[in-house]
């Protein structure tokens, strides 16, 4: 049996106006999720989590002690700002190769 487009709309029609609008939301979901394979992924994106659930999820942990953020290797006659200029300068020449 092949319903036809026309068939459809007339009997959409007949709808009330709420079921109309649920119709159109289901058939614009599905629209997006075969034309952007994203749309589920964005749905997630947008959906509410706090931050302790987005922590877990990415696993996160809590830093506690700040000394062991520090790098190992950093020279102790430069300072951040030497540092810093030479980030600038690297990126810099990455943008001209």
């Amino acid at each position: 049996m092949r319903i036809d487009v026309q068939d459809l709309l007339k009997a959409a029609r007949y709808l009330p106006p709420d079921q109309q609008a649920e119709l159109l939301q289901g058939i614009a979901q599905s629209l997006a999720q075969a034309v952007s394979p994203l749309a589920p992924a964005s749905a997630e994106f947008w959906a509410h989590r706090s931050i302790e659930e987005i922590a877990r999820q990415q696993g996160a942990h809590q830093f506690v002690d700040l000394e062991s953020l520090a790098m190992p290797d950093w020279p102790p006659d430069e300072s951040a700002d030497d540092v810093i200029a030479f980030i600038h300068e690297q990126r810099r020449m990455n943008r001209h190769e």
